[in-house]
C-alpha cells in the first residue's frame, strides 16, 4: 500500500485560499443581487384605463351634391358629467371630442352631455368587459366591447360607433351627431 504524506501545513493554507476566495466570491455577488432585486424593473408603467373616443358632429344638407354632409362641431361649450357617480368630466368647455371613460366593473356607463343653451341628454353605453393580463405588477387592462347605445334626442341626432372596440388610448369609437342650433 503506498501512502502519500500530504504536508499538514501547505493543506492548511490551500483551505484557507478557498475559503477566501468564496468569501470574495459571496461579498461581491451579494450586493450585486441585492441591488437587483431593489430595482425598478418590476413597477408597472402601463396606463391602467381604456376610454372611448367620441367625435362631435353636425349633419347639414348640401344642395350641390342633394344629400347629407357631417361636419365636425368646433364651436360649442360642453359640460359632461357621469350619472350615478360624482365625476365631472368636462365644465364648461368648448371641445370637439373627448375621451370617456367606461367603469371596469360594471355592463353599462351612462353619461349626461349639457350643450350650452340646449336640454341635456343621456348617453347610456352598454358593453361587455374584456380582461387581458398585463403582468403581476400591473395586473389586468379591461378592454370593453360596446354592444348598444340608448341616448335620448333633445340636443344629439344620432350616435353612429364606428369601431366597438375600446382597447386603447387613441381609437375614435363614436361619432356624436348633433342638432344644428336654430
Amino acid at each position: 500500500m503506498n501512502f502519500k504524506i500530504v504536508n499538514l501545513k501547505s493543506y492548511k493554507l490551500n483551505i484557507m485560499n478557498y475559503y477566501k476566495k468564496i468569501a470574495k466570491i459571496i461579498l461581491f455577488c451579494f450586493p450585486v443581487l441585492f441591488a437587483a432585486g431593489c430595482s425598478s424593473d418590476g413597477e408597472c408603467v402601463t396606463t391602467s384605463a381604456v376610454s372611448l373616443g367620441a367625435d362631435f358632429y353636425y349633419m347639414k344638407f348640401d344642395f350641390e351634391q342633394d344629400q347629407f354632409v357631417s361636419f365636425p362641431l368646433l364651436t360649442d361649450t360642453f359640460t359632461i358629467y357621469g350619472l350615478g357617480n360624482d365625476s365631472l368630466l368636462i365644465d364648461n368647455q368648448n371641445i370637439y371630442n373627448v375621451r370617456l371613460p367606461l367603469k371596469p366593473f360594471d355592463t353599462q356607463t351612462t353619461y349626461i352631455f349639457q350643450r350650452e343653451n340646449m336640454l341635456p341628454d343621456t348617453i347610456n353605453f352598454v358593453y361587455d368587459n374584456e380582461n387581458n393580463f398585463i403582468s403581476l405588477e400591473c395586473g389586468c387592462l379591461v378592454f370593453h366591447r360596446i354592444t348598444d347605445i340608448e341616448y335620448t334626442f333633445n340636443s344629439i341626432d344620432s350616435v353612429v360607433v364606428m369601431n366597438n372596440f375600446a382597447a386603447d388610448e387613441q381609437a375614435k369609437n363614436i361619432r356624436i351627431y348633433f342638432k344644428k342650433e336654430q
